[in-house]
């Protein structure tokens, strides 16, 4: 079955073939925690109240998580493996690319330029070129 990120506007299941995007599940087994990422997410038919349990089948996926949220997999080093993304005991989903600034479960910076390819060529470059 293929999963979909719970997280509002994100295409983290479009982008997952291409790019190694790997789902997490919420931590229903730790209502506070789960309730942490629920306040973090902001999906609105997701609510706090409900209880977490009702959500074993959510997932979000691994764009929302930094670098720094997961573990090192030492045995996937030692036996030169592609390593398996294990989230910390404390990671929380942070990065939300679309989110205005200082809104709760944003990142306080802004989204990424658009990657260009090398043969794309800005409307300033053209100018210059004339």
């Amino acid at each position: 079955m293929p999963w979909r990120c719970c997280v509002p506007g994100c295409k983290g299941y479009d982008e997952a073939k291409s790019m190694g995007v790997v789902f997490h599940g919420l931590p229903t087994r730790d209502p506070p925690r789960c309730r942490t990422w629920l306040r973090a997410i902001q999906n609105p038919r997701l609510h706090e109240n409900i209880p977490v349990s009702k959500y074993s089948g959510v997932r979000v996926c691994s764009l929302h998580f930094r670098p720094e949220d997961y573990e090192e997999d030492f045995k996937a080093k030692i036996l030169n493996i592609p390593p398996k993304p294990m989230l910390k005991s404390g990671a929380v989903p942070s990065v939300f690319p679309g989110r205005p600034h200082g809104e709760p479960g944003s990142t306080g910076t802004s989204p990424p330029a658009p990657k260009r390819s090398r043969t794309q060529v800005t409307r300033f470059q053209k100018i210059q070129q004339v």
